[in-house]
């Protein structure tokens, strides 16, 4: 009884520290900054037309969710002019 007492007791602070790290370990991956790609997105429905730099804004998304030809921030947006309507959100393209 009294062996298997010392034994519990000397396991117990290896157990502790191996689930503080694994606990700070879970919150370092919650608040990391999430990975993806900066997009541009129409920041409200546009009806078409030419654009302003107002009418635009950075979005994140994954990189496979990304569809070819969507400008990157930076891209000569302002004065293009839009084919159709686009609702607030969606990639803007260059198609």
């Amino acid at each position: 009884m009294r062996d298997l007492k010392r034994l519990r007791t000397r396991r117990r602070r290896p157990i502790a520290a191996v689930l503080s790290g694994m606990a700070v370990a879970c919150v370092l991956l919650a608040v990391r900054t999430p990975d993806g790609v900066e997009v541009l997105a129409a920041a409200r429905d546009l009806p078409g037309g030419r654009l302003a730099a107002s009418d635009v804004v950075v979005v994140r998304l994954p990189p496979d969710a990304v569809p070819a030809g969507a400008y990157a921030p930076g891209a000569p947006v302002p004065g293009r002019v839009l084919a159709g309507p686009l609702r607030r959100g969606e990639l803007l393209t260059d198609a």
